[in-house]
């Protein structure tokens, strides 16, 4: 059943009116939430309305599944006093993964005196503090039940400690709000600063790749190690929530020897020798790429980039690719390539299909330092700061585990297509084989997002009317709208000058961007190198 239709024929107004008049409290006001607000709804939504009543502390969820044409609809009902509803908006929401929630509203219909109060757009939750603790004791749970052989007990306390993750390496990560369980799952799964391997390890502990425990044991293991690793910089800052000497013990590397022993609790304490604190990074240390790495969210569009060469203490390959159009909620990226839209380096598009790169220091590298405290050979792994983004090689302690971790899937041979040859030679490509995607909205020019397209993702393009995209990550193809309902139907394609970028302009379904925007290029920039309306200089 596509439940638009319900919203346009008064259904809202219709049921909005029936619980005004509900027994109980008197109602102040009566909210819409869920995916109707974020215009996200399906023919498997139900309708989540929040009614608000006065007088003192109050709860009550009634259900309803009522008729609405030939089908039946669901109303998920939350009844709560305004006072306790209000308070609730300052604090973290449970499903979000410690990051902050930003989720559309509407207002259906507030009483004169609550409107002010009430009358909101979006209802924002503040991130949960970081829980390095917490995220500590999960792993040694995790590490128990494996001893045991305790499997249900095992996988749910990893994915406890999978869920508690996020909330420390948002420390280290540019801002980032989601409206949605899904937003919620996808932006924790792809953090740009992360550790080495994070999003695998996430999706083992999670539940959602099974694998052996000892495998288990080994993915909580390096999402801790690295977590601690990241979370270093920012251990003053720490110290308000976990205590004073957690904190001490992050800086002089107790925490990493700890970490270290509930990977291998069979080793003797004696036989790990504690480890100096990690020194700073100084020039010497500066000799990796910037990282242009895409989040890969599941079940959601996107457009993922190629991790770093990660292996510590080599030479990145020094390539570099051309730059693409900025959007919000994103580490900037670096690089001294011709940029394409006059922002920093992303690809952005339906969801959080984007890619997210480093910034980069003066001499063209990634800030380092010593891992895991400073001790043992000396090598160096990239300890990006807030708003860079880079990858944590964690070494893995954990005796079941392999001595080295597979490493990314080799590029392969070039993908077979049936693209016009004709428009096939004027294209420029990266490396990669792909060109830019530049979509704006047909009828009124608005950019709406930017992607990557190789020749079939182009020949798809042009032949379906759908617009059709390239994952760099994934190595596959997407469809815009394909799993958000957020479609994109094409009307014209243009070819860049160069050939090394497209414009797409699209009928747009919905909105572009997975913050609920119609645009991912809703952010703008102050700019104070000319005064506002100013025609140049004369000639």
């Amino acid at each position: 059943m596509d439940h638009g239709p319900l919203l346009q024929l008064g259904f809202l107004d219709d049921w909005t009116d029936r619980l005004r008049r509900m027994p109980g409290p008197p109602v102040v006001a009566v909210l819409l939430r869920g995916s109707y607000a974020r215009g996200a709804a399906t023919a498997y939504s139900d309708v989540d309305i929040d009614v608000l009543v006065s007088g003192g502390p109050y709860a009550a969820y009634p259900a309803y599944l009522v008729e609405a044409g030939d089908r039946l609809a669901h109303l998920s009902v939350a009844v709560r006093d305004v006072r306790s509803w209000l308070d609730r908006l300052d604090r973290p929401a449970e499903w979000s993964f410690g990051l902050p929630v930003v989720a559309p509203a509407r207002l259906l219909w507030a009483h004169g005196a609550w409107r002010s109060s009430v009358d909101l757009t979006e209802i924002r939750q503040r991130p949960a503090d970081p829980d390095l603790e917490e995220l500590v004791a999960a792993l040694g749970k995790v590490g128990g039940a494996c001893t045991a052989g305790a499997e249900y007990d095992a996988r749910l306390a990893a994915a406890e400690l999978a869920r508690r993750c996020p909330s420390v390496l948002r420390l280290a990560n540019r801002a980032v709000t989601v409206a949605s369980r899904r937003d919620a799952l996808a932006a924790a799964l792809n953090l740009p600063v992360a550790p080495d391997g994070y999003r695998d390890d996430m999706l083992t502990c999670l539940g959602l790749r099974p694998d052996s425990l000892p495998r288990l044991h080994a993915a909580a293991h390096r999402l801790v190690a690295g977590a601690v690793a990241l979370a270093r910089p920012y251990a003053d800052e720490l110290a308000g929530v976990v205590g004073a000497d957690l904190a001490t013990a992050l800086h002089d590397g107790r925490l990493d020897r700890y970490v270290d022993q509930l990977a291998r609790p069979d080793r003797p304490e004696a036989s790990t020798p504690p480890r100096p604190a990690a020194r700073p990074a100084g020039p010497a240390d500066r000799d990796a790429e910037p990282i242009d790495r895409d989040p890969e969210p599941i079940g959601r569009e996107t457009e993922p980039a190629e991790p770093i060469d990660r292996r510590v203490g080599t030479e990145a390959s020094g390539r570099r690719e051309p730059t693409i159009g900025g959007g919000p909620d994103r580490a900037t990226g670096g690089g001294q390539e011709p940029t394409i839209g006059g922002g920093p380096d992303h690809a952005v598009g339906g969801g959080l299909d984007r890619a997210i790169g480093g910034r980069q220091e003066p001499d063209g590298g990634v800030a380092r330092a010593t891992s895991a405290g400073g001790g043992g050979d000396g090598a160096t792994v990239p300890v990006p700061r807030a708003k860079e983004s880079g990858t944590m090689p964690v070494p893995d302690l954990s005796p079941a585990a392999p001595a080295t971790a597979p490493g990314p899937d080799p590029a392969g041979p070039a993908r077979p297509t049936a693209l016009d040859p004709a428009i096939a030679a004027r294209l420029r490509r990266t490396p990669d084989g792909l060109v830019a995607a530049v979509v704006r909205a047909h009828d009124s020019g608005d950019v709406l997002m930017v992607a990557w397209m190789d020749d079939e993702a182009l020949h798809r393009t042009l032949t379906t009317g759908r617009a059709t995209y390239w994952s760099r990550s994934r190595r596959e193809y997407w469809v815009k709208g394909e799993t958000s309902g957020h479609h994109q139907y094409v009307r014209a394609v243009a070819l860049d000058c160069d050939g090394d970028a497209v414009l797409v302009s699209v009928d747009q379904v919905g909105v572009a961007c997975h913050t609920g925007s119609w645009t991912c290029f809703s952010d703008e920039l102050p700019v104070t190198g000319a005064s506002a309306g100013s025609a140049g200089p004369a000639s």
